[in-house]
């Protein structure tokens, strides 16, 4: 007998996805392509985005395999060999557990890692991977999506072959598979829309729709103080409005009525999980645990809220806390549902977190978290909606559209003028739709593109079909003549039959280039100017336009002018000289009203919404200041003095403070 050495492949019991969950690690790869966040934060929300859970991982990759190979706290300068494994830090060991099994290598291992790590080293070359897993080397980090990677960046994910990953030379790498640190994890069924009606299609595209959007669109419901008025409106807005450069807000109940409000027509002002509790008429399951079940009767309870659900329906919780949640059933046991935390104006955080996320309907009653089911534990209520059963309502049209012409692909609408710019007659205005594909196969659709009115029309062919290859983006350029008006409409636009818009453009009075340059030059040299912050503001503006922008010079009187007051709450007036002067949408604070501009308001002030010369007028508790723009910063005009932290101010001041107005003097005729 020859003595042949045979080796038998190592084998390990793990819990990993299947492919119906590699499915939605696929979807949630694409709606977050071209988010701008990067590394450890990305796989954060496509994890949530997945499976509504959150995956522990944080550090740049060269951290993550420090953390993997060689603990800090392991590293002894004496002698590394005495140190035990108690040493290691949790988020150490959190990160080991999540390597997938052989798949790692570095030349140096601290003892105490290779213990956790499980199965020896393989060659990478020989290495099978599945949808979610994360690629890391000292450098960079990549995910799997089932057939090829995808490198994280910040600038927009790039698409990596399996073949180019494992012919690469790396120092140290390692395959994480988060799935093995997610305890609560229940597996995705098979998902097919056999079986459904139309009008449960129809909720079912819209809420799609709104998932592939990523972080265009966010979670949201803050609101004023009295508690009934909205700070921004998070609802009655297409899935298409939602753009990288557009971004749109919404809640739970806000979500799952606006997927029926578009798909069938259904309209309602309740946005509130307590009312929609209450909404009789559409109940089809309704139940109030008491604690005191049985097994069997839990059991029973769940076989007969699960036998109720039809795609399309609203699952609407009240928790014993008193808060509620409402989520959209989208058949075979998958639910999508808006979630997230609210922008944190304390500490000025954007997390560019999306909202629209699925999870597993089962996750209701066999969330491994809790001891028996979250429902017979956290629950005073779960209920049932079926607004669909109402023979008043049909398919939208322009959802029929969607479903018919625009399944799997992202449709979006930019202007080279977009929120805070306004535009000159005579003047050029840009527009670019961007369809992204992100079927397996290529798409073909039929762009519309209607003249706004009061331009003329200059290039971009403004009827075209259009073919946009699997996972590739295809951008569509147009531009016009401003001739008239005094608003130029960012609508008119259609993908597929499906509406695509912009942001309106006002047209008015615009400093030029070369009278932004002249206006920024004495701005940089405020130090010399005497007076009060309007005397100075007067002062650069008399030069520039020959023109003062008011007699006033106590900002008290200023604001007496912009507001009128009732109870707490400030109403920016429609009427007047100064009203003329505010830029479209570019107001608010945490106490402000307007029936301006459809009451449309910027979310969050950014740099790239200001021109040269505009004025920022910020309140609070009888505090006024007014700001000028230089081009880079901010300018208190009372000390003449530069913001500190500019992002963070601009960020706080839409709550920290009263009210706040952007004003665009020119435009004061």
């Amino acid at each position: 007998m020859n003595n042949i050495k045979t080796s038998v492949p190592q084998a390990f019991v793990e819990r990993t996805f299947n492919e119906w969950d590699q499915r939605k690690i696929r979807l949630a790869i694409l709606a977050l392509e071209s988010a701008p966040i990067e590394n450890t934060t990305l796989v954060k929300w496509i994890y949530t985005i997945a499976l509504s859970k959150t995956v522990s991982l944080d550090g740049t990759p060269n951290e993550i395999l420090d953390r993997i190979f060689e603990p800090e706290n392991t590293i002894s300068s004496e002698d590394k060999a005495e140190i035990n494994a108690e040493e290691i830090t949790p988020e150490a060991v959190n990160t080991i557990h999540m390597v997938a099994p052989t798949l790692y290598y570095a030349k140096t291992i601290v003892p105490e890692s290779k213990a956790l790590l499980r199965g020896d080293s393989l060659d990478l070359k020989k290495a099978t991977f599945v949808a979610g897993d994360i690629f890391v080397t000292d450098e960079k980090m990549y995910i799997y999506d089932s057939e090829k990677f995808w490198l994280l960046k910040k600038d927009g994910m790039v698409k990596t072959s399996v073949e180019e990953i494992k012919n690469g030379e790396y120092k140290r790498w390692a395959v994480l598979r988060p799935s093995q640190a997610i305890n609560n994890m229940n597996c995705s069924t098979p998902y097919s829309k056999e079986g459904f009606s139309d009008k449960e299609l129809a909720a079912v595209a819209v809420a799609e729709a709104f998932l592939m959007r990523g972080m265009r669109y966010q979670y949201d419901d803050t609101h004023f103080i009295d508690g009934g008025t909205w700070r921004w409106e998070i609802r009655n807005y297409e899935p298409e409005d939602a753009t990288l450069q557009n971004w749109h807000y919404s809640n739970c109940a806000a979500f799952a009525l606006d997927c029926l409000r578009f798909a069938i027509n259904y309209r309602t002002n309740h946005y509130w999980t307590y009312h929609l509790a209450r909404f009789k008429k559409f109940v089809t399951f309704s139940y109030e645990p008491t604690g005191n079940e049985t097994e069997a009767e839990k059991n029973n309870v769940e076989k007969q809220f699960m036998d109720s659900l039809r795609p399309g329906d609203i699952i609407v919780i009240r928790r014993k806390n008193q808060t509620g949640h409402a989520m959209l059933y989208i058949g075979c046991g998958d639910i999508l549902h808006s979630s997230g935390g609210n922008y944190n104006y304390e500490k000025g955080l954007e997390t560019y977190e999306p909202t629209v996320r699925f999870m597993r309907v089962i996750d209701l009653f066999r969330e491994e978290s809790y001891p028996t089911s979250y429902v017979f534990t956290k629950l005073e209520k779960i209920v049932v909606l079926r607004p669909a059963i109402l023979k008043t309502t049909a398919v939208t049209e322009n959802t029929r559209a969607r479903m018919e012409n625009l399944d799997g692909l992202v449709a979006e609408k930019f202007s080279s003028h977009n929120i805070g710019k306004t535009i000159n007659i005579g003047d050029e205005i840009a527009y670019t739709v961007a369809i992204f594909n992100t079927n397996k196969e290529k798409k073909t659709v039929d762009v519309v593109f209607e003249v706004p009115e009061n331009t003329t029309h200059l290039s971009g062919a403004l009827k075209q079909t259009v073919t946009v290859e699997s996972e590739e983006r295809v951008k569509l350029e147009f531009k016009f003549r401003v001739d008239c008006g005094d608003k130029i409409s960012g609508s008119g636009t259609t993908v597929g039959g499906v509406n695509v818009q912009t942001n309106d453009v006002k047209v008015a009075r615009t400093l030029t280039l070369e009278e932004q340059q002249k206006l920024k030059g004495l701005i940089d040299n405020i130090q010399i100017l005497d007076g009060s912050e309007l005397e100075k503001a007067n002062t650069i503006y008399q030069e520039v336009l020959g023109k003062t922008i008011s007699d006033e010079t106590e900002l008290g009187k200023i604001k007496k002018n912009f507001f009128s007051l009732s109870g707490t709450n400030l109403t920016l007036k429609k009427m007047g000289t100064f009203a003329k002067a505010v830029v479209p949408t570019m107001f608010g604070g945490r106490n402000v009203k307007s029936p301006l501009f459809e009451a449309k308001r910027v979310r969050l002030l950014k740099k790239e919404h200001f021109i040269i010369g505009d004025l920022v007028f910020v309140g609070d508790n009888d505090e006024l200041k007014l700001y000028i723009w230089s081009g880079e910063n901010l300018i208190d005009l009372s000390t003449n003095e530069r913001v500190a932290e500019l992002d963070k101010f601009l960020e706080g001041i839409l709550t920290v403070d009263e009210f706040f107005v952007v004003l665009r003097p020119s435009m004061i005729k």
